[in-house]
């Protein structure tokens, strides 16, 4: 089970317009989609930026265009799970049964790769939203 939402700290949107041939386009999104950010990216921490959205299209030996959609969580992307076993019983923060009446003990992992977005060009910065939730 997926533990709720936690973080309260402000959300970023970076929006780019994006152009670039068909196979270079395909190569690059192919490498960076359900990736964070390995290394610092346009003033953010590592493991801070995703791509969330991508609405880019092409032909075959032509150029593809479109915008890509980056979202920027300061607090990182680890995935928050509420601990428990196959069956579905809570479990305490040493595997063992959850006594009746606490809390769930929630745990975060890592559940995304890692690309440094430098080696990659996203286009044109066209849109900062800021506090994006």
């Amino acid at each position: 089970m997926v533990a709720p939402e936690m973080d309260s700290m402000k959300q970023d949107l970076l929006t780019f317009q994006f152009m670039a041939p068909t196979v270079v386009a395909g190569n690059m999104l192919g490498a960076v989609v359900n990736k964070l950010n390995s290394k610092p990216w346009m003033g953010r921490e590592a493991r801070t930026c995703r791509i969330v959205r991508i609405n880019v299209t092409g032909q075959a030996g032509a150029m593809a265009s479109g915008f890509i959609v980056v979202r920027h969580r300061p607090n990182g992307w680890k995935l928050r799970l509420v601990n428990q076993d196959e069956k579905g019983q809570l479990l305490d923060d040493q595997s063992k049964p959850l006594p009746e009446g606490e809390e769930p003990v929630i745990r975060e992992v890592d559940a995304l790769g890692e690309v440094d977005f430098n080696q990659f060009d996203f286009g044109k910065l066209v849109e900062r939203l800021r506090d994006a939730g």
